[in-house]
Formats: C-alpha cells, structure tokens, sequence
C-alpha cells in the first residue's frame, strides 16, 4: 500500500462541543467538499515518501491530514486501513479550539479553491 491510515475502533468520551464539531467537520471538509471516504483522516499514517509531494504541501497545521489524504486520492494511490484503539492523553491538552478550527476551516477551502 501508498498510505496506511489508522481507524480507531474506540473513542474516549468526547465532549458535547468536541462530537459536534467532529461530525460536522468530517461530512462538510472530508466527504462532501474533498470525497475523502477514509474513516479517520486525523489518526495515524504511514506513507512512502516517494509518493509524497513535499514541497507542494500547503497545509501549516490541522489542515495537513486531509491534504495528504485526499493527494494520496486524487494520485490513485492505494489506501489500506488499519484498526487501532486511540487511549485518553496521559499529558497535556489538546490544541485544538475554536481558532485552531476556523484556521483550519480556512486551510482546506483556499487548498480546495485553487
């Protein structure tokens, strides 16, 4: 395979907020404005660096797991998913928020748009 993406069989809790905006992030940005039809864009990857095309990479942030993905689809590159099981952070907090969001928001529509 070209990429290998992690699949999460088992989520912690996820906040009310956190669940909505995964949901809604998921359909809009990874079905319906990109096609993506892998499961988890955000888990784990592993990919041949052969394939990858580094300096056209545009996303600075959140917005490069869906980047990647969705070159890896439009190249035709196989795809596998692979089950794994996400545990609760040990440390620190997440960095994503409300800002981190719409940045990323922001990221996918200009990558889409041009």
């Amino acid at each position: 395979y070209d990429m290998v993406v992690g699949r999460t069989n088992k989520y912690e809790k996820y906040t009310f907020f956190q669940g909505v905006r995964s949901k809604v992030f998921n359909f809009l940005f990874k079905r319906v404005l990109f096609g993506i039809r892998v499961k988890d864009v955000n888990a784990l990857k592993v990919f041949r660096m052969d394939k990858t095309p580094i300096q056209s990479l545009r996303s600075l942030q959140f917005g490069i797991d869906i980047e990647l993905v969705n070159f890896f689809t439009r190249a035709g590159c196989s795809i596998k998913e692979h089950i794994i099981t996400i545990q609760k952070r040990q440390k620190g907090e997440s960095k994503v928020n409300f800002i981190n969001t719409l940045h990323t928001i922001y990221e996918l529509l200009k990558i889409r748009l041009t």
